[in-house]
């Protein structure tokens, strides 16, 4: 019988930080997936924000760089003083697109050749307990303890997640912007070939690439793991839809 899945051999032994069910941890298995397979060996991984996988547990020993927020920023030095060196950024939203919002717009406006991975899961962890921008819940920003679906009681000030993805799109000089989700296993191929081209677009030095996973933290939505996929289908890909945004 053919062996269909290994672990990658820089996560071999490795334990994560994640909080058990969440999601993070199948991105972040596709990114070590597609380090081997394209056999990509100069590269950093990330700056780590100050997002869930904030102490990087279970990252395979790499060396990181952790800005505060402005990672799109430290990113971009970094390719320009290493130019032949493959940047992939890992942020959550909390520090892509709400506190570090101005870094990752003007860094995307500027097309600096780097990856960035961004996961919208709804939730800011650094200023707990408070929703990020492009959450799901039709409430963008406040506090964690005005879960669904107590949101509607607020529909006054309510208003749609800010989508980020649109966002960069509608700039001039990024080479690729997409939305994706790891929410089943269909899902999780379609976002693998997405961030491998994400990753061809650098490696071609075509230019800056966004890919947005949806990751919805079951905490902060106040969901049993189980019905994460329920969720996704009739709540969170109806206000986000997947696919490419941009493609040049």
């Amino acid at each position: 019988m053919e062996n269909m899945y290994k672990t990658p051999k820089m996560l071999a032994g490795e334990e994560s930080d994640l909080c058990p069910g969440c999601m993070q941890g199948i991105a972040i298995r596709i990114i070590y997936e597609l380090i081997e397979e394209v056999e990509i060996e100069n590269f950093q991984i990330l700056p780590l924000g100050v997002d869930c996988p904030e102490y990087a547990m279970g990252w395979g020993g790499i060396t990181f760089q952790k800005p505060a927020y402005g990672a799109g920023s430290m990113s971009a030095g970094m390719k320009r003083i290493n130019p032949d060196k493959i940047i992939i950024i890992y942020q959550g939203d909390g520090s892509a697109n709400s506190a570090g919002i101005s870094d990752t717009v003007h860094t995307a406006n500027r097309g600096d050749s780097v990856t960035v991975i961004s996961i919208n899961n709804t939730c800011a962890e650094a200023q707990k307990p408070s929703f990020s921008a492009p959450n799901f819940s039709a409430f963008s920003g406040g506090f964690q303890n005005m879960q669904p679906p107590n949101l509607n009681a607020f529909s006054a000030m309510a208003s749609p997640g800010m989508k980020t993805a649109e966002i960069i799109a509608a700039l001039p000089n990024p080479a690729f912007v997409a939305r994706v989700s790891v929410h089943n296993p269909k899902e999780i191929i379609k976002a693998k070939n997405t961030i491998k081209k994400g990753l061809e677009k650098q490696i071609d030095n075509a230019g800056y690439s966004f890919i947005e996973i949806l990751c919805p933290c079951h905490k902060s939505l106040d969901i049993d793991i189980e019905q994460i996929p329920h969720y996704m289908e009739s709540n969170a890909v109806k206000e986000y839809p997947l696919g490419v945004l941009k493609s040049k």
